[in-house]
């Protein structure tokens, strides 16, 4: 069984993915109507690659090599996305953020802007 993601916008089901397993975990609305939603799909190597969807087109966020890694939250400052928040799986499980994206580890306690 294929799980695809989706949204609901004006009460219409919007499906993200079709063709791979995937699923949506965080989203957000900029003040212009883009959409964006995160979370992750598998690939043909059976890697779990974190990822968001603006107005339904995949964009794939790095992860260190031989890694799987989900998006679970997404932030917008000023209007504009600013931050992906989640995790990765492998090689080392630890929490993080992506600004831009670029993968950067969250410290336990640590406060960032």
């Amino acid at each position: 069984m294929t799980e695809v993601p989706f949204y609901w916008k004006n009460g219409v089901k919007i499906n993200l993915t079709t063709n791979r397993d995937s699923q949506a975990f965080g989203i957000a609305v900029k003040n212009n109507g883009d959409v964006y939603v995160g979370g992750y799909f598998m690939n043909n190597h059976h890697y779990v690659i974190p990822c968001f969807w603006k107005n339904g087109s995949r964009t794939s966020l790095s992860v260190p090599s031989g890694g799987d890694g989900e998006v679970y939250d997404i932030a917008l400052l000023n209007g504009n996305v600013r931050y992906f928040a989640g995790y990765t799986m492998k090689p080392d499980n630890f929490a993080g953020y992506t600004p831009k994206a670029h993968i950067g580890v969250i410290q336990e306690g640590q406060i960032f802007h």
